[in-house]
């Protein structure tokens, strides 16, 4: 193989992978969108966007968060930059009620070096909104949610 066709593949790999686990976020988020909310009242689809306070970038936010146990919730994130780029990941959310309607959402994951490493996420929720705020050792900033419309069958 000639270093300029390894130059290509090597290219197409990079925009290929992760193009790969949007796809499936895609998929989720379209199935969860098509049908009510579940319960408990901060589980299924959220829609917002993101801001840095480091860099003031900022984009669109997609989250779908699914119950593990009574007070931890996996949440899977979407976030897109530069309005071109999208990057996914997730993180375990402990969810503890403050008041009637209310929860504080914290959690944590490392990302790993290329995405800034422990990512920290602290926040409140109500079943139609969600505030939080992030940071990493690259990056902080806040992000606001609120549930999607859902679609009608």
């Amino acid at each position: 193989m000639t270093p300029a066709r390894f130059s290509l593949l090597c290219l197409s790999l990079v925009w290929l992978l992760p193009a790969a686990g949007c796809s499936g976020f895609n998929r989720e988020w379209r199935t969860a969108t098509a049908r009510p909310l579940p319960a408990p009242a901060i589980a299924g689809p959220w829609t917002g966007n993101w801001r840095s306070s480091v860099n003031e970038h900022q984009g669109q936010l997609r989250a779908l968060f699914t119950p593990v146990d009574d007070k931890t919730f996996h949440a899977r994130f979407r976030a897109r930059f530069w309005g071109i780029m999208s990057y996914s990941y997730s993180l375990e959310l402990t969810a503890e009620p403050v008041s009637s309607g209310q929860w504080s959402l914290k959690g944590e994951s490392d990302l790993g070096w290329l995405a800034g490493g422990i990512f920290r996420c602290r926040g409140m929720a109500s079943a139609d909104f969600l505030q939080a705020t992030f940071d990493s050792k690259r990056d902080r900033g806040t992000f606001i949610l609120s549930r999607p419309t859902i679609e009608p069958k």
